[in-house]
């Protein structure tokens, strides 16, 4: 729970922002495409960022990193308040993402250290679900505090819910990276390891000692920087970045768009802009729980056949870190994938079509819930495979995943209003529904497993 509200933090400080875009660029004298600048440049942090801290968080230890990207999370907020220059916002949001992004990546490991692979997707269900909720109800509060209170106070409201969430984890959160704290029966001494309320009531556990931990840990040189990337010339993590980065940035540009058409169609107020972000927040949370728990119901289902055909009896239970190399690991996360992304693709082609002004409200509403609940759904099926192949390197792999995500998505939303300057919404997310069903022969691939990653 505590690492899923940390995380809150990536979605919530980009999607609080999108109403307050028209307001920061009138307060600052700035264009709107100065303003949508800057949520580029969050981006494109937000991609560079985990790819930099996932590699220390797998090195250093989750807690420890953690705290370390959330105290610039919120000097970055103090930083943003204060500023009235575009170019200082613009730098304050790179910092702003650069400490909040690492979050997920960070959250992720967690996950893949404390969770065996039968109940990780429920967990990375759970984790995005809270994640999404928060992404949900970003714009709402966003669009209150810009209408009542002005844009500044929407980061001092950041700056009280980080400052919160740091001191609870240093409080509440142990270290749990398993070559520091084993299965977790390992004792943990110093503040960098070791929650706070041990020291208040002292934590004592009966299991293996320090000298019976084997594991090492590896050390920090500028080889781990570097690494991840090499993830990249797999095959299969390869088709697994590339179509779940189409996927985001075509959200994304979905999600950065809001505000500009709707307030072109329909001329709605700031707090009523925002309330038209919760649908697709709403399907987003929705969406990532049902795709969680599904997850796990088909990798028992992938399971029990794997046992069948290798004359395994059924109680007999496979490694729970390291998966026997035929394991169809693919066919087990992505079962729900086709139907997810024709769900996907016809969505965002209704929402274009929808946003006229003769037209109802309800229609690219409900539209943005099918976007937000099937874009979840395929992203964290991506999710949960990425952090499948590479258990013992769960942080850096997230955040290679997140990279190819945000930088493809920063491009995508750098454009997004220009194009629509120059064409129609239906004509703009035509051609993106396009490109998504264009983009599936990659997900094809993985899906039969043509690139030999588990074979």
């Amino acid at each position: 729970m505590l690492v899923s509200l940390a995380a809150t933090f990536s979605p919530l400080a980009s999607n609080i922002y999108f109403p307050a875009l028209d307001e920061i660029a009138d307060t600052i004298e700035a264009s709107n495409q100065a303003a949508s600048l800057t949520v580029t440049t969050y981006m494109i942090a937000q991609g560079i960022a985990p790819s930099f801290w996932g590699p220390i968080a797998d090195c250093m230890g989750r807690r420890q990193v953690l705290v370390y990207t959330l105290v610039l999370f919120i000097g970055a907020n103090i930083g943003l308040a204060l500023s009235r220059n575009i170019g200082v916002i613009m730098f304050f949001r790179f910092l702003q993402a650069a400490g909040s992004s690492s979050t997920i990546s960070i959250g992720a490991g967690v996950i893949a250290d404390i969770a065996p692979a039968k109940e990780r997707g429920g967990f990375i269900g759970a984790f995005a679900g809270v994640r999404q909720f928060s992404m949900a109800m970003g714009p709402v509060l966003g669009g209150v505090l810009a209408g009542t209170l002005g844009f500044p106070s929407i980061f001092w409201t950041l700056v009280i819910l980080g400052s919160l969430v740091v001191v609870l984890i240093i409080v509440l959160l142990p270290e749990t990276l398993r070559a520091i704290a084993g299965n977790g029966s390992v004792p943990l001494t110093g503040l960098q390891y070791e929650p706070l309320y041990r020291k208040w009531a002292p934590w004592k556990k009966e299991g293996i000692t320090v000298t019976e931990h084997k594991a090492v840990r590896e050390k920090m040189t500028p080889r781990i920087f570097f690494e991840p990337m090499l993830f990249l010339l797999e095959k299969d993590v390869a088709c697994t970045l590339f179509f779940g980065a189409i996927i985001y940035t075509v959200f994304s540009m979905v999600s950065a768009s809001t505000t500009f058409v709707l307030l072109h169609a329909y001329h709605l107020s700031t707090l009523k802009i925002g309330a038209c972000f919760l649908p697709n927040g709403i399907g987003c949370a929705i969406g990532s729980m049902i795709a969680g728990r599904q997850m796990d119901k088909e990798f028992r289902l992938t399971e029990d056949s794997y046992k069948y055909e290798h004359n395994l009896a059924k109680e007999h239970r496979l490694p729970k870190s390291n998966m026997p190399a035929d394991f169809p690991l693919e066919r087990a996360r992505l079962a729900q994938l086709p139907t997810m992304t024709a769900i996907f693709a016809f969505a965002v082609v209704v929402y274009g079509y929808s946003l006229t002004p003769a037209g109802s409200l309800a229609i690219p509403l409900m539209a943005q819930f099918a976007i937000g609940y099937s874009s979840t759904a395929v992203l964290n099926l991506n999710n949960t495979l990425t952090v499948d192949l590479y258990p013992g390197k769960s942080a850096a792999a997230t955040a290679v995943n997140n990279l190819a995500r945000c930088l493809l998505g920063a491009v995508g939303v750098s454009v997004t209003e220009i194009a629509l300057e120059r064409t129609t919404p239906g004509t703009l997310f035509l051609v993106l529904g396009c490109i998504v069903v264009a983009a599936t022969p990659t997900a094809w691939a993985e899906w039969t497993m043509l690139l030999g990653g588990q074979e």
